[in-house]
């Protein structure tokens, strides 16, 4: 009888741990999820990782309805390698009754776990990862996704990266790329409001020095720079540290933790433009950034500070004679009477003159 309850309580454990919220994603959200599929295929065929091994892909933390799990299998087998679904392996059940599924972190896999894990027969790599966050809803989804991928037999990290993508539906509403100094000016002073909250966050008081982890979706590390320099302007000193994921940090300052005191991530959850008004020799746009800050203990974990900066201001896009031309070009030439009704009514009202005129001095 015990072991019957042992095994159903195992299983009740693995099926909460692998199990995922009720409701499904918004659409919003699975839309950028899928926009990450090709940069991981991307950033996996040239991560250097063999193609000739098999990788069993972990399920995901916070993953609904193994929906980022899918998206890893199609980007891996895009990029040449070779992956499995974990769970279709007959070992993995019994790997995860033998740890506490709080074992498997959310970033990097510690050697001891990916011991537990030598019990796979085929695969020799793990994939693994967590959806670090989602946000959907009134035509704006945002995704962010940390993977990894460790030795089962060497027991080493090999590669890890994070993905996040911004996806818009709204009419008139889309994400901006790239920034024009008024966007870039936008952002920077929303981070100097930034700097005057952190300077008065009081779970900070014995906090020295903050390591910077690079921001997920900042495209140039613009925003990231931002970051850095807010941390500047405050009591506290940035480091930089030789890692591109919160995961990567995380195992490093485990190893020193003299090198920080905390962690600072986040995202740029949201970056975009929205049409407000056409003129005949401009466009208006609303332009709206939002980027989450995070700062996290090293020894302890906790979040100490937290905070969503956020900007909104008017972009103006002046057109240019050629730009003009264009755009009016095309239109004026489908309709030309709609230039040569203005050009008789003044030939005609020229003709009139000239009449008028002749029979004044005629008389």
């Amino acid at each position: 009888m015990k072991r019957i309850l042992s095994t159903l309580t195992g299983a009740a454990v693995l099926a909460a741990a692998i199990g995922t919220a009720s409701a499904a994603f918004p659409e919003e959200v699975r839309q950028a999820l899928r926009l990450c599929t090709a940069d991981i295929q991307a950033a996996l065929a040239q991560s250097g990782i063999p193609r000739d091994v098999t990788i069993a892909i972990l399920p995901i933390k916070r993953d609904v309805e193994d929906y980022a799990i899918g998206i890893l299998k199609i980007a891996a087998t895009g990029a040449g390698l070779h992956a499995v679904e974990g769970k279709e392996d007959p070992f993995v059940q019994e790997v995860f009754k033998e740890i506490e599924w709080d074992e498997r972190k959310d970033d990097i896999l510690d050697p001891a776990t990916l011991a537990r894990f030598g019990h796979l027969q085929a695969p020799k790599l793990l994939m693994y990862g967590v959806v670090r966050e989602v946000a959907g809803g009134n035509g704006r989804g945002y995704a962010e996704l940390e993977v990894h991928v460790s030795s089962i037999e060497t027991k080493q990290h090999l590669w890890g990266q994070v993905f996040a993508r911004r996806f818009y539906s709204a009419p008139g509403l889309v994400g901006l790329v790239e920034m024009d100094p008024d966007v870039r000016k936008l952002i920077r002073d929303s981070f100097d409001r930034g700097a005057t909250a952190l300077k008065a966050a009081g779970k900070l008081k014995d906090i020295r020095t903050i390591a910077i982890v690079p921001l997920a979706g900042d495209m140039d590390r613009f925003v990231t720079g931002l970051a850095e320099s807010m941390v500047s302007k405050t009591q506290f000193t940035p480091r930089q540290l030789d890692t591109g994921t919160l995961g990567e940090a995380r195992f490093l300052l485990g190893d020193d933790p003299q090198a920080a005191d905390a962690i600072l991530y986040g995202a740029v959850r949201d970056l975009s433009r929205k049409l407000l008004n056409r003129y005949p020799d401009r466009i208006e746009y609303e332009i709206t950034s939002a980027v989450q800050l995070t700062i996290q203990e090293v020894k302890t974990a906790n979040v100490l500070w937290s905070d969503l900066i956020e900007a909104r201001g008017t972009d103006v896009k002046k057109l240019s004679w050629w730009e003009m031309l264009q755009r009016y070009g095309p239109f004026v030439l489908a309709r030309k009477w709609y230039v040569l009704l203005p050009v008789l009514a003044f030939l005609a009202l020229l003709v009139l003159l000239v009449f008028f005129r002749m029979m004044r001095r005629a008389r």
